[in-house]
């Protein structure tokens, strides 16, 4: 990948140079029809000087990064699959098992709640005159009731989270994907290499579309020699910034 880097490095640097060589060409041939111009108002057709000469600029292959990023990723999310669904098949269990014993306990808590209220019910009938102790046992039995009433409804948050946990439990790890991919290339900065990649391809795509309207330009009604060396010039510009968008293009994902 480094030396991959490095070609686009050196040929961003080759294609600067040659746009730069069309700019001052360009600033030229106008400076010289300007003064051709003026020189034919005044009866004068002596050749004028063209302007500074063509560089001619030859954009590098690079033998590497061949398949792109696109594999890699493709590589990244087979394994995620893998991870996910081996996950899945010794944690489920283990949620049914949960699940289960949770709404063991709760129905053990109804049948206690049943009990509890049939003792309520018996001791609410004994009124016995002088002492307070049948007093004391319905209060002591109601705070029973109330904590048991408690405990069964935290049991049935629980049984209900555990099986919507075990029905969506791929949909968690789908969701959990971006952060093991960035745990994954922390120290690889994978991610950042494709954005940087995305927005340079980005530039580059508009930069073509800017250099596709001035050939459709040059290519209109003006069929001077220099106009025409112009559009060559230019076609040329186009070419090498085609290769070096597809070279961009291997570092994103496609």
């Amino acid at each position: 990948m480094v030396k991959h880097y490095a070609i686009i490095d050196t040929n961003k640097d080759k294609f600067e140079m040659q746009v730069t060589n069309f700019r001052d060409q360009v600033t030229a041939v106008k400076d010289v029809m300007e003064i051709a111009d003026r020189n034919a108002s005044k009866g004068i057709y002596n050749e004028v000087n063209s302007g500074p000469s063509t560089v001619k600029i030859t954009i590098e292959d690079s033998p590497y990064l061949k398949t792109g990023m696109t594999v890699r990723q493709k590589q990244i999310d087979s394994n995620f699959k893998e991870f996910s669904t081996s996950l899945s098949l010794s944690m489920k269990p283990l949620l049914w098992n949960l699940g289960s014993t949770i709404n063991q306990a709760k129905i053990a808590m109804d049948d206690i709640l049943g009990n509890l209220r049939i003792i309520v019910a018996a001791v609410n009938a004994v009124d016995i005159p002088i002492v307070s102790f049948d007093d004391d046992l319905r209060s002591t039995l109601r705070s029973l009731e109330r904590t048991l009433n408690g405990l069964k409804q935290s049991a049935e948050g629980a049984h209900q989270a555990v099986t919507d946990l075990e029905s969506g439990f791929e949909n968690v790890l789908t969701n959990f994907k971006p952060y093991i991919d960035t745990a994954l290339f922390e120290g690889t900065k994978y991610h950042n290499v494709i954005l940087y990649n995305q927005a340079a391809l980005n530039i580059l795509e508009i930069t073509r579309l800017v250099f596709i309207d001035i050939k459709y330009q040059l290519s209109g009604s003006n069929s001077s020699e220099a106009v025409q060396s112009l559009d060559i010039i230019a076609n040329d510009v186009k070419l090498n910034l085609d290769r070096l968008i597809e070279q961009v293009k291997l570092g994103t994902i496609q």
